[in-house]
């Protein structure tokens, strides 16, 4: 709903309160830029290369280096890359050496249970031969 002081006022431009029956009649729209989202600013200014401190590019270039690296280069530094010995504990129940949060392979227990029951390899009674 428009409230006008007569039939054929055109009212006045609610962006800039301009007053629309004075406007040219010759050019008879008148019309503003639509206001920009503050948060493509950055963007922007990038595009148009506003505060480009090196060269053609607009924004920070990544990290590359200036050479290829050499083989031995490389080959040295892949040379402490190598596998660390595995920790070894002692089992809390036989300490016989065994991997940690594993089950022990002598007495076949695990956090002080017996978990595994651990047969004695007795050589007469099975049925395969030994040479």
């Amino acid at each position: 709903m428009k409230v006008l002081c007569k039939e054929d006022c055109a009212g006045l431009c609610p962006i800039c309160a301009a007053d629309l029956n004075e406007l040219d009649p010759a050019r008879p729209e008148h019309h503003h830029e639509p206001e920009r989202d503050p948060r493509w600013a950055k963007a922007e200014r990038a595009e148009a290369g506003v505060g480009a401190s090196r060269g053609w590019y607009s924004v920070r270039p990544m990290a590359v280096p200036k050479k290829k690296q050499s083989h031995s280069r490389t080959a040295k530094r892949r040379a402490q890359h190598k596998i660390g010995t595995p920790a070894v504990n002692a089992c809390p129940k036989c300490h016989s050496p065994r991997r940690p949060h594993r089950v022990c392979p002598v007495c076949g227990s695990y956090a002080g249970k017996e978990v595994v029951v651990q047969s004695t390899h007795d050589h007469g009674e099975h049925d395969h031969d030994h040479e």
